[in-house]
């Protein structure tokens, strides 16, 4: 987990950003793991017989 305590920024704008931030990191996460579910599923997918 975190190594260390964050602190929230006092300044609304800058909470605004600091969420903005932690949205797309959690985004970027998402969708590389997605990623990596899709390449593991497509690995154990078997060929149906008859097909190529």
């Amino acid at each position: 987990m975190l190594d260390k305590t964050l602190t929230f920024p006092e300044d609304p704008e800058e909470l605004r950003s600091f969420t903005a931030r932690l949205l797309a990191e959690v985004k970027a996460q998402a969708i590389l793991i997605e990623s990596e579910e899709r390449s593991c599923m497509a690995g154990s997918i078997r060929p149906v017989d008859g097909l190529k």
